[in-house]
């Protein structure tokens, strides 16, 4: 009998980490997800393209080899024009979802091609932290 409960017990324990173990990989991919990607799983946003490629991305990257972080201006300026040139094609409305530290409107300016309302919208607690 006892031995029937350890065993139990064992299949609980088990069965409680695979829980676990599935509910930490759907954060990991809420996460990767972004925003964007959560309210288009849940039905609040219709449709969602991305913003830029990964390699672009990866080369306004400001985390060095070493692992230290250096932000280059000119990769920013780079990848923020890519971005707004993407944003372009898409239409005459588009919603874009970035950190907070992202500001489009040079790039706008500089390569949006024509009347253009930009919007920027932070939160008050990013405000308070980011400055």
């Amino acid at each position: 009998m006892a031995n029937a409960m350890g065993e139990q017990k064992d299949k609980v324990a088990a069965i409680e980490a695979q829980l676990v173990t599935m509910l930490d990989t759907r954060k990991h991919r809420l996460l990767e997800m972004g925003a964007a990607g959560r309210l288009l799983i849940s039905g609040e946003l219709e449709d969602m393209v991305p913003l830029e490629d990964a390699e672009a991305m990866e080369k306004a990257k400001p985390i060095s080899p070493n692992g230290g972080v250096k932000l280059d201006p000119q990769k920013i300026k780079r990848r923020h024009d890519a971005q707004v040139k993407a944003v372009v094609k898409q239409g005459p409305v588009a919603v874009i979802i970035l950190g907070g530290a992202h500001d489009l409107t040079a790039s706008i300016k500089r390569v949006g091609g024509g009347p253009f309302e930009y919007l920027r919208v932070t939160t008050k607690r990013f405000r308070e932290i980011g400055g």
